[in-house]
């Protein structure tokens, strides 16, 4: 879509307001009438709003189910009276805002960023923390993020929070990261001033950050770079190989695998995603850990799902009842690992286990929630291209409505771990498990 200076003329207000006083609410979806601007670039975002507020509301399966509709409605109208005054950028983020909003973590508007900040921040315990950062910049990597732009980094993550629908700690700590890296959503946001919003967005100017280390602030600016180099970024630190990485953080490429630790006949399970993988079908996978498990040399056994953004839960499924009849179905003896980034069929699969079995929960609370919304569906907006995915069916899995799974032991992430390349879970796990010691 080509991007113009926005304006907004004595006539263009007049008109859009006589527009907004004509829309109106059909059965299901939102507004029949929708302004015209009479310019290229207005009246594109402007049948865009419109396909989005007829649509969503009649696809979801149930879409105002924490929000009202009047709200969704105005939410609309306000958006539509403030086009000529929007960047792209914000329009782009005002829409992402208005799905968000519906509080359904698998009904967003997906935007693939164009750019981003070229450092790898994580949110741990202890703040938010560069785990990585471009080579020319090797001071920064364990620096606490301080500001952007000015804006104190507790500010700016509660404007990132409108844009994550799940709307708990875990996914707010999961997705905000990500979000502060995104020059558009920064712009979005209000975290970059207007006059600068332009230049910042295209990667012409840089984007001004303050960081802390060892107790003294670090002031640097740092430019967007493109998507696809940022993946190629040269970083200052190398990434370990596997055999000196904690069990967590190894073989992410696999959507399953497990190591057996031997002098603790403890079996690990790492389930990274809910389907099958380049090294089998978790059938058999699966099939094989119960035949570990079953042969008489495993007394613990760990199902690491901390990792697992979902898929099709009932791939697990069969394990999951024979889990039940496992001589590990014992305090103690099994173990879920889970997470920030548990999430949809593993969040199914995680319920399960604890619904049936005598695991405890280790770790993180989770970023989904047990009963939640999903088996997802998109559309694309005609101009901008944009694809909002949204669900069509609701899962129950626990009598109340929690907005995470608690752990029955909490045990989060400091950064001091994450660079002495601990596991904190793990190492509690070995700690606690009732599996005898060699």
């Amino acid at each position: 879509m080509k991007k113009q200076t926005p304006f907004r003329p004595f006539f263009v207000a007049v008109l859009a307001s006589a527009c907004f006083l004509a829309s109106c609410t059909t059965e299901r979806g939102i507004r029949t009438v929708k302004p015209v601007f009479h310019d290229a670039r207005l009246d594109a975002w402007a049948e865009d709003i419109d396909d989005l507020a007829r649509n969503l509301p009649v696809l979801h399966k149930n879409l105002f189910f924490r929000i009202s509709r009047e709200s969704f409605r105005d939410e609309i109208i306000k958006l539509d009276a403030d086009l000529p005054t929007l960047s792209d950028a914000a329009i782009k983020t005002r829409l992402r805002a208005i799905v968000a909003s519906v509080g359904d973590g698998h009904t967003i508007l997906e935007s693939d960023p164009v750019r981003l900040l070229p450092i790898a921040p994580y949110w741990f315990e202890d703040g938010i923390i560069v785990v990585n950062a471009p080579a020319g910049h090797p001071n920064l990597v364990g620096a606490r993020l301080v500001s952007i732009e000015g804006v104190p980094i507790e500010e700016a993550a509660n404007l990132a929070s409108t844009l994550i629908p799940e709307g708990n700690e875990a996914s707010r700590k999961g997705d905000t990261p990500a979000i502060l890296l995104d020059p558009e959503a920064l712009v979005g946001l209000g975290i970059v001033p207007a006059d600068r919003a332009d230049e910042v967005v295209s990667g012409k100017a840089p984007i001004r950050l303050v960081f802390e280390k060892d107790g003294e602030k670090i002031q640097t600016e740092l430019s967007p770079v493109q998507a696809e180099e940022y993946r190629t970024l040269r970083w200052a630190v190398a990434r370990p190989s596997d055999a000196d990485l904690p069990l967590y953080r190894r073989h992410s490429e696999l959507a399953f695998w497990s190591e057996y630790l031997e002098k603790r006949r403890l079996l690990y399970v790492k389930y990274n995603s809910c389907s099958d993988g380049p090294n089998g079908t978790a059938k058999d996978f699966f099939e094989g850990v119960a035949k570990k498990v079953r042969d008489g040399s495993v007394d613990a056994l760990v199902i690491d799902l901390r990792d697992n953004g979902g898929g099709d839960s009932s791939l697990m499924d069969p394990f999951i009842a024979e889990l039940e009849t496992l001589p590990v179905n014992a305090t103690g003896r099994l173990w879920v690992v889970i997470g920030r980034a548990t999430f949809s069929s593993a969040i199914l699969n995680a319920m399960a286990i604890r619904n049936t079995t005598a695991a405890i929960l280790i770790g993180e609370p989770t970023g989904g929630k047990p009963n939640h919304y999903g088996e997802i569906k998109s559309f694309s907006l005609p101009n901008s291209g944009l694809r909002c995915q949204y669900s069509t069916k609701y899962f129950r899995t626990s009598d109340r409505d929690p907005n995470t799974i608690e752990p029955d032991v909490k045990e989060g992430l400091v950064s001091s771990d994450y660079f002495a390349l601990r596991d904190p879970c793990l190492e509690r796990i070995l700690a606690d498990t009732s599996a005898p010691r060699n």
